[in-house]
This record gives C-alpha cells, structure tokens and sequence, in this order.
C-alpha cells in the first residue's frame, strides 16, 4: 500500500508525464522534505534533469538532481 506522500509523488510526476520506479519514489521518502511545495519543486528539477540530459530517470540521475535542488 502506498503511503499518502507516495502518492503525492507519483500523482506529481503523472501530471507532467514523468514516469518514477517504486525504487525512485522510495528514496525521495527519505530526502526530500515531505511538504508539498518541496515535493513538487523536487518532482520539476528531476524533470529537467531528465529531459536535459535525455535520459530515463534512475536513481544516479535523481541523486544529482538532488543535489542541485537540495545544494
């Protein structure tokens, strides 16, 4: 069963067609604040992180989105 969170996540990332593995959307459970605004700004750097490098998301892919949302 997906937490509430989870599902904020994954409802985020269908809205702008990103599609996030279980795995992926496990990890930003554990580093990214759980409040909204940070999730959706969380959700939009992966995004771009994506579609500049061209690539699917993986969690090497998050990681560095990560660290340029989170600094």
């Amino acid at each position: 069963m997906m937490r509430p969170t989870s599902k904020i996540i994954q409802k985020l990332a269908n809205d702008i067609s990103l599609t996030l593995p279980k795995n992926i959307i496990n990890y930003l459970l554990t580093r990214i604040p759980r409040d909204f605004i940070s999730i959706q700004n969380a959700i939009s750097t992966i995004n771009q992180e994506s579609y500049t490098q061209k690539k699917k998301v993986t969690l090497p892919l998050v990681k560095n989105a990560l660290v340029k949302y989170l600094g």
